[in-house]
C-alpha cells in the first residue's frame, strides 16, 4: 500500500509492504529520486504492527497492517481528511510474476504517485 497526505509534494508518501509470514516492509518515500525505495528509506520507522494468517488449506492467506496515522498526515485523524492511496499485489516469483494494482499505473513499476487514488476518511 502507497499511502500519502501531502498533495502539494505528491513525490512524498509512505510505503507499508507485508508478506503472509508476517515480514513487512515501512518506507518514507520520495520517487521524485532514482530508485525509490533504495535511497535511505529503509531507515524510517512508521511503528506499524502486522498480522498475518494462512489458510493452506483453502490457499488464501489473510493480513492486517495497522499504521499510526500520525506516521503519514500531521493532521488529526478525522472525517472529510483526504489521502493519496494506492493498493499493489506481486504475486508468484520470477518470470511468472504478476503485479495487480487498485488504480492501474500502466507499467510494473507501482511508483507512480500521480496514478494514486483517494481515501477519504469518515466518521
Amino acid at each position: 500500500m502507497y499511502l500519502g497526505a501531502d498533495f502539494e509534494h505528491i513525490n512524498r508518501y509512505r510505503e507499508f509492504q507485508m508478506s503472509p509470514a508476517g515480514e513487512f516492509l515501512d518506507l518514507d518515500i520520495d520517487s521524485a529520486k532514482p530508485k525509490p525505495g533504495f535511497n535511505g528509506e529503509d531507515k524510517w520507522n512508521s511503528g506499524m504492527k502486522v498480522k498475518a494468517r494462512i489458510n493452506a488449506n483453502r490457499k488464501f492467506w489473510y493480513g492486517e497492517m495497522k499504521i499510526p496515522i500520525a506516521t503519514v498526515d500531521a493532521r488529526p485523524a478525522a472525517g472529510g481528511n483526504e489521502l493519496r492511496i494506492n493498493l499493489f499485489r506481486q504475486d508468484d516469483a520470477p518470470p511468472n510474476r504478476k503485479f495487480l494494482a487498485w488504480q492501474v499505473t500502466g507499467v510494473w513499476n507501482p511508483h507512480h504517485p500521480d496514478k494514486f487514488g483517494i481515501l477519504r476518511l469518515v466518521k
